[in-house]
């Protein structure tokens, strides 16, 4: 399911996770991507339906500069919040985000080398 179902409530396609989900939210070429963001409180605020951009952190050829902020991708689709895990191990939930094919590719690629955030719309 892709979010809580009340008591009675009929079950459709719509509800399920699948390619359908994510063609519902971006479109033809979309993809789903599993991310950890950075900050655990942050996935604690997001709820499957938001819209929300994908962030990250580019370094600097100037140690003593600021670090910049890179948006790898621009209104993406929380399709699924992973359940809280047993034993306080809250970095390990996972958040499901659709997008379009390419950003999808970018998202997953930065997943495993940097920090993710999202900014929420």
């Amino acid at each position: 399911l892709t979010g809580p179902v009340r008591a009675g409530e009929l079950l459709t396609d719509v509800r399920l996770l699948g390619s359908r989900t994510a063609t519902a939210a971006v479109g033809v070429e979309a993809r789903v991507v599993p991310v950890h963001l950075a900050d655990a409180g942050v996935t604690d605020l997001l709820r499957e339906g938001d819209r929300v951009d994908v962030l990250t952190v580019e370094t600097q050829e100037n140690p003593d500069a600021p670090p910049a902020a890179r948006i790898l991708a621009s209104g993406a689709m929380v399709v699924l919040v992973s359940a809280e895990a047993g034993g306080g191990r809250q970095r390990d939930r996972v958040v499901l985000l659709a997008l379009p094919t390419e950003d999808a590719t970018t998202v997953a690629a930065a997943s495993l080398v940097s920090a993710l955030t999202v900014t929420l719309h």
